[in-house]
């Protein structure tokens, strides 16, 4: 590696890839996803929501598995970077505008942590997801500290029209990072990130789902308190990670 790059690299270390830079913009052509909208325990969800300076809005709850095969980045298009990824979201607003909020996220690969949580401020942490898609059924898992802690199967041999209740908009996270010689925030900015309209899908289908989730410390998911699956979606697409679908922007330095 040359001197000039190393001077470069948004990484730590500086001196080797932890991610690759730049991270946008990317493509890959083939994400097959599952995900299930899900009733939680209103009172889970607002605790939850009192850490930040976003607003409840409802007990709505996503949960999505995810394969993102093949990634290629224009930084480095000789390489592919690919992952899977579970992702628990909700829906809030902040200043009266509709938003996404991640509460938990798993990925499979140590890139795609650094990524996500050094850049933009996901929660994101290490699991081992996997996506079995089958004629009948379709099954998302995490397992963690060899626990599994998330099964969210879709049942393909009962299709329904589709999901009365969803929710949608940007992605917004608290990107934090704390001080290093004494408790407390050394920085802390609200990033958005809206990704949605990159994400062309090719292939789609609703059913009925089930979820089974379960608890590692620091990763009580059954204080979520589901109560009702609401339905399942199967989707194939590719995904373009360019420009304002791929950067995010900083509505607000907290700290």
């Amino acid at each position: 590696m040359s001197q000039s790059r190393k001077k470069g690299w948004a990484n730590i270390p500086v001196h080797v890839e932890s991610y690759v830079h730049p991270h946008v913009p990317s493509f890959t052509p083939e994400v097959k996803r599952v995900y299930a909208v899900c009733r939680a325990s209103e009172a889970a969800i607002r605790d939850l929501v009192s850490y930040t300076p976003f607003d409840y809005v409802d007990n709505l709850l996503m949960v999505e598995v995810a394969s993102y095969g093949g990634r290629v980045y224009r930084a480095d298009e000789s390489d592919t970077w690919p992952f899977l990824d579970c992702g628990f979201t909700i829906p809030i607003s902040y200043k009266g505008k509709a938003s996404v909020y991640y509460l938990y996220e798993y990925e499979t690969e140590d890139y795609a942590i650094f990524a996500g949580r050094e850049m933009w401020g996901y929660p994101k942490t290490f699991g081992e997801v996997s996506l079995e898609i089958g004629d009948t059924r379709i099954v998302g898992s995490v397992v963690k500290r060899g626990k599994e802690i998330v099964r969210l199967t879709g049942r393909r041999d009962r299709p329904i029209a589709g999901i009365a209740r969803t929710f949608g908009g940007p992605v917004l996270n608290l990107h934090t990072i704390p001080n290093a010689d004494r408790p407390g925030i050394f920085s802390q900015r609200i990033i958005q990130r809206d990704t949605g309209s990159g994400f062309v899908v090719e292939h789609q289908e609703y059913f009925e789902a089930e979820l089974r989730l379960d608890d590692v410390k620091q990763n009580r998911l059954t204080e979520l308190g589901v109560s009702e699956v609401l339905g399942g979606c199967f989707q194939i697409g590719h995904y373009t990670m360019e420009g304002e679908t791929g950067w995010g922007s900083v509505l607000e330095t907290l700290v």
